[in-house]
């Protein structure tokens, strides 16, 4: 089983006492898969140069590591940065997997959260939740989620997804025209 771990990686400030999260999700996930390979972008090919200045290195490597993973894991317990986001859709285009950490009232998980003219009781971020297969809680249920899916050969949502979520906005925005 080969896991991609997406989520925030410390730039500039950010690295002085930070405090890897992929410790705890790759302790958690070896103890549940005996084959694992965890596909770390904050590690990738250590040793080796990361070539930091070259955009086209940088999305080629982190793409290649998610086109090769099994499933992947998206650790949203922080706000999420442009990168992590990219990565959800580089999944989606390879039809993997994506379970998504996300807690409750965190940045992009708010109860009864007041938007435009609605109060929503449990509001994802709709890219998040429309990207993600599921959304649990936290790395155990994130794990468990997994192991599940493998087993029980989960329905996975892939590019198309976009264009169901394009159809299902011109049906509902159509459903409230007829009905006004």
């Amino acid at each position: 089983m080969k896991v991609y771990l997406a989520g925030k990686i410390p730039k500039g400030g950010e690295i002085a006492g930070y405090t890897d999260w992929r410790v705890e999700y790759k302790t958690k996930l070896a103890a549940c898969f005996d084959d694992l390979t965890v596909l770390d972008p904050n590690a990738s090919f250590a040793g080796e140069p990361s070539h930091e200045e070259d955009a086209m290195f940088r999305f080629g490597c982190d793409a290649w590591m998610i086109k090769e993973a099994d499933a992947v894991i998206v650790n949203a317990e922080q706000k999420l940065g442009l990168g992590t986001s990219q990565e959800l859709i580089i999944a989606k285009y390879f039809a993997k997997p994506v379970v998504t950490v996300l807690p409750k009232d965190s940045h992009h998980r708010r109860s009864n959260m007041r938007i435009r003219a609605s109060v929503v009781a449990d509001w994802i971020h709709p890219f998040i939740g429309a990207t993600s297969d599921a959304v649990v809680e936290n790395a155990d249920a994130a794990v468990k989620w997994l192991a599940d899916c493998v087993q029980n050969k989960c329905q996975v949502k892939d590019i198309r997804v976009i264009d169901e979520a394009v159809a299902h906005f011109l049906n509902v925005r159509m459903q409230d025209k007829n009905n006004a």
